[in-house]
């Protein structure tokens, strides 16, 4: 679960990297438009479908998520799951088990993986990067670009395609391909940005959840 809602996360910050070899001067031109942009957001509200596709078992699970971002605050709800991180505290709640875990943010982050505020500023390092193709679908255009690790033995997958709407100049999908023949794609179907957002929103209350049973690891 962990490793799905940090793909998430960077996917809503325009998934924030890439390098400066290989260059693809056309890539290149969209990619930092995208960076500057993402620059400007102070808030992000987003809802999104996320596709698991297992090719060697032919096996497809899709969810509906929504998500919820300021700095490094964050609220995530995915299926049954429900994240919720005020830069402090870290609750998951599984509503399915009526369950919540709370936890030190520093204690359940992965000191490996970049902040909220780094990741918008990661476009310099990480990724080759090369345009694929322009398409038109219901009057609206779309440029691909496909990212490639330059660490690949350190990640799961091998490419990142990211599909972005030329207009907006956004991203609306970015398909994972792995190396283990599971492949990863989130589609976002709302995007809003610079909302104000209370602080309530980035923390969980176990009391508007009867019965809740509760874990604590702070205390």
């Amino acid at each position: 679960m962990k490793r799905i809602y940090t793909s998430i996360l960077i996917l809503f910050f325009a998934f924030n990297a890439f390098s400066q070899t290989d260059k693809d001067q056309k890539a290149e031109t969209i990619l930092n438009s995208l960076s500057e942009k993402a620059k400007t957001y102070k808030t992000i509200e987003a809802t999104f479908t996320f596709t698991q596709e297992d090719l060697k078992a032919e096996d497809i699970t899709i969810q509906e998520g929504e998500v919820k971002v300021t700095g490094e605050k964050f609220a995530l709800i995915l299926g049954d799951y429900q994240i919720y991180n005020d830069g402090n505290i870290t609750w998951t709640y599984d509503s399915d088990m009526n369950e919540a875990t709370k936890d030190l943010t520093e204690d359940v982050q992965d000191p490996d993986s970049p902040t909220f505020n780094e990741m918008l500023t990661m476009w310099e390092k990480g990724f080759k990067y090369k345009f694929d193709s322009e398409k038109t679908v219901n009057g609206k255009t779309y440029q691909v670009i496909n990212l490639y690790p330059l660490k690949a033995e350190e990640k799961t997958y091998h490419t990142a395609k990211l599909t972005i709407d030329k207009a907006k100049q956004e991203i609306v999908k970015i398909i994972l391909l792995g190396k283990d023949g599971i492949n990863y794609t989130y589609e976002i179907k709302s995007f809003e940005v610079n909302a104000d957002l209370p602080e309530s929103t980035f923390t969980f209350d176990p009391s508007k959840h009867a019965g809740c049973d509760v874990i604590d690891n702070v205390m």
